[in-house]
């Protein structure tokens, strides 16, 4: 797929979803700015990729502004390493695969009163696969927020490469720990 078809295919509804959704922009919440840690797990859906690989695991980080009462502009760093399959025929394994993600997205808070809610965060962004290889990816993510501090998501990956073996999508879970209002946090050092 050819980055400009990729530009009109996914990028462009995502910007779209996002301006639908941020009427109020740069509206402050309670929560301010926030910082959220977590881990992951993930499963190999492309054809190619789950033929050579099993599940994989890794750490996420998020920064989460928020730019209108239901709506959060995010940035987000995670990195995943998938173990590698035993080669047929063979008493070896694949080499593990290593997966750098820098994404960046828009939250949709279904009803952000509540402090157990749902919510959407379409993401877009870049990939590096193992050392040299590199690749746009998109990443829809659906979560749930257990209070205030925790929420759990479960997300769909996928990579737009013209290399067929390096075309990564999974299927994954992921738990995150939150620190709500940064700013006022660093203000007090």
């Amino acid at each position: 797929m050819k980055l400009t078809q990729y530009l009109k295919s996914h990028l462009l509804p995502a910007v779209a979803f996002t301006c639908a959704f941020s009427s109020q922009a740069c509206a402050q919440t309670d929560k301010g700015i926030t910082l959220s840690f977590g881990v992951m797990g993930a499963h190999p859906l492309s054809a190619e990729f789950s033929t050579t690989h099993s599940i994989g695991s890794g750490p996420i980080s998020s920064l989460i502004i928020p730019v209108s009462f239901k709506g959060d502009l995010t940035a987000t760093l995670k990195a995943t390493s998938f173990l590698g399959k035993r080669i047929p025929g063979k008493d070896s394994y694949y080499k593990h695969k290593n997966v750098m993600y820098l994404l960046v997205g828009y939250r949709y808070n279904f009803n952000p009163d509540l402090e157990s809610a749902f919510y959407l965060e379409p993401r877009v962004g870049y990939a590096l696969i193992g050392t040299i290889n590199k690749a746009i990816c998109y990443e829809p993510t659906f979560g749930y927020y257990l209070n205030d501090k925790f929420d759990i998501g479960i997300w769909m990956q996928n990579t737009v490469t013209t290399e067929k073996y390096e075309k990564i999508g999974a299927i994954g879970v992921t738990v995150n720990l939150s620190f709500h209002n940064l700013l006022k946090f660093l203000n007090y050092y």
